[in-house]
Parts: structure tokens; sequence; C-alpha cells
């Protein structure tokens, strides 16, 4: 159970980057094509960012297994009903099925806000208030998307994606 709180400057950070221009294309973008989860994405932005932190490869897959049970079983399935509550099967889309698809996507909000707070809780145990280093933010943003693009079967080759390249650059000129 996440100890820390689901406000914060972790959340804070994911909202106001996730509204930059370009950038929620951008992470959608990597989830769709590679499989990114945007929460570990805009995470290891976080640590990055705001707290100088560059996370190791060890460390984003410590931070995937950490939080892929709750995107497994909790936020992918809430995903996967509000999109297909957007252009699925009759009776969607109607009045009454957007408003269900708006209920859940409230909840899928609320699903990935758990997220980020376990996410920074596993930060505060594994960095603690440690001096801010120097940074790369790209080289953080190659780090989690090789992840991914890893673990899809067969393993994603983001170097000839000229759409993961450009979502990646994206996100590098909205910080």
């Amino acid at each position: 159970m996440a100890t820390h709180p689901m406000e914060g400057p972790h959340w804070s950070f994911a909202l106001g980057f996730y509204a930059k221009a370009g950038v929620s294309d951008a992470c959608l973008l990597l989830q769709d094509r590679v499989g990114v989860d945007s929460n570990v994405l805009l995470f290891a932005l976080f640590a990055a960012a705001e707290r100088g932190i560059a996370l190791s490869p060890a460390d984003v897959r410590d931070i995937d297994a950490t939080v892929a049970a709750w995107r497994g079983d909790i936020v992918l399935p809430l995903r996967r009903i509000r999109r297909r509550l957007k252009d699925g099967f009759a009776p969607a889309p109607s009045a009454a099925t957007q408003a269900l698809r708006a209920r859940i996507k409230t909840t899928e909000i609320e699903a990935e806000q758990i997220e980020q707070a376990i996410l920074a809780d596993w930060l505060e145990r594994r960095y603690g208030r440690r001096q801010p280093g120097e940074v790369n933010p790209g080289a953080i943003l190659q780090t989690v998307v090789d992840h991914f693009a890893a673990e899809t079967n067969p393993p994603f080759d983001v170097a000839i994606s000229f759409e993961v390249q450009e979502a990646m650059k994206t996100l590098l000129r909205a910080l």
C-alpha cells in the first residue's frame, strides 16, 4: 500500500507536464506502439527534472515490476473499457454510455494517481532526500522507452520508428 500522499510534487508534475502541447499525444503513441506505461514515463521524467535523479535501467525495471500488477489488474482494464465505450459496440457511443465513460475515466485517473503514489514511495525508499545530480532527460526517456520496447513480442525497434522518435522529441521539447 502506498503511504505517499496522493497529492504532491509527483502528481502535480504529471498533470502539468501531460497538459503541455503535444505531450498527451506523444505519451499515447508510446503507450500504444511500444507498450510504455505513461505513469512510469512521467514519473521517471519527474525524478529527473524535479529531483535531479537519473533512474538507471535497473531502476526502471524495478519500478515497472513494482506497479506491474496494479497496472495490469486495475489501470489497463479500466482503460480498455473506457476506450471501448468511445466507439465500441451498440449502444455505444450514446449519451448514456458517454456518461458512463466519463465516470470510468475519472476512476482510471484515480487509479493512475495511486500508481504515481506507489512510485513516489519507491523513490523515497530508494533515494531519500539525496542531493540532486546532473541528469540527462533524453537518456532517461530513452531508458524508459527501451525498457518497454524490449518487453514487446517481438521486441520493438525504437530506432527505426519515425513516429516513436518524434514522440520522444516532443516530450523532450516540453521539458
